[in-house]
């Protein structure tokens, strides 16, 4: 048909031209403040450093969000050199293409390809992709993944095809790589939904999802050995956190058995009689003294 045919060749023309305002946008407004200009200064100290599983904020300790979007900028640095545009492009090619190709291919599942076409160009056209474009945050790859999560793993549970469901579950990684456990809950709750919908119980139990689990954990292994290293290895960084700090110290006399029901922790539990003197460090520490 003529007219469909014509119609298709304007949607391109139009999904075209909104990734090149988001483009035009990357190139020509500078890092705003304040989270993006924060995910800008962790990536490029990031590149500098070299250490790409350990992330830190001028030197300090940073735990906030995952490392997707900085090693995804600190890249960006490596192949194209250091500017506001490097910071966001790698990102934002990310974002477009994987949050597209999963609007496209999840509208596929239940439409013609039309609707599709429509649907892709509604989400790369809307203010909120927008948004996410110029004022580069973790959002955008997280929206991104959990799309194509959603996408991949609708098809998985329409056709049991396990190549779906390896990429749904390198997408679900992704996703939680890009800001953690919210990557996790939305799908989730996205395909209960639809397992509640349809009554379809026995998708609940398919030890299939087991593969999904597995691949997940592979792709979040990077970060887990990075934490690993950062944290778990220096416990006295807790310490030193809380001093610098500086909570209230606390001093009480009370009954061996009150300081014991009270959570207060005894080294030598066989040495204290009678009145005890607990000392409690704000909400961090707790102990016979």
């Amino acid at each position: 048909n003529p007219e469909i045919q014509y119609m298709e060749k304007k949607i391109s023309w139009l999904i075209v031209a909104a990734i090149g305002v988001q483009l035009a946008g990357a190139w020509c407004i500078d890092v705003m403040d304040v989270d993006s200009a924060q995910y800008a200064s962790i990536s490029l100290e990031m590149f500098k450093s070299k250490n790409f599983l350990q992330v830190f904020d001028f030197g300090r300790d940073y735990l906030d969000k995952p490392p997707l979007l900085f090693w995804a900028s600190s890249f960006s640095f490596w192949i194209l050199g250091v500017s506001q545009f490097t910071f966001r492009i790698l990102p934002l090619l990310l974002s477009v293409f994987v949050g597209g190709l999963a609007c496209y291919r999840f509208c596929t599942l239940f439409y013609n390809r039309h609707t599709a076409n429509l649907a892709m160009l509604f989400y790369l056209s809307s203010q909120t992709v927008f948004l996410m474009a110029f004022d580069l945050r973790t959002d955008s790859l997280l929206t991104s993944f959990v799309m194509l999560a959603i996408s991949e793993f609708a098809r998985y549970m329409n056709s049991l095809n396990l190549k779906n469901l390896f990429f749904g579950a390198v997408a679900l990684g992704l996703a939680m790589l890009a800001k953690g456990p919210v990557g996790l809950v939305v799908v989730v709750f996205a395909l209960g939904s639809q397992i509640l919908m349809t009554q379809n119980w026995k998708m609940l139990f398919n030890w299939h999802w087991l593969i999904a689990l597995v691949v997940v954990l592979l792709i979040l292994m990077p970060m887990n050995i990075g934490l690993y290293q950062q944290f778990d290895l220096h416990p006295e960084k807790i310490v030193n956190n809380n001093i610098i700090m500086a909570q209230n110290v606390d001093t009480q006399v009370m009954q061996l058995e009150e300081a014991k029901k009270s959570g207060a922790v005894a080294i030598f539990d066989d040495k204290y009689k009678g009145e005890i003197r607990v000392v409690s460090v704000g909400d961090f520490s707790k102990e016979f003294c």
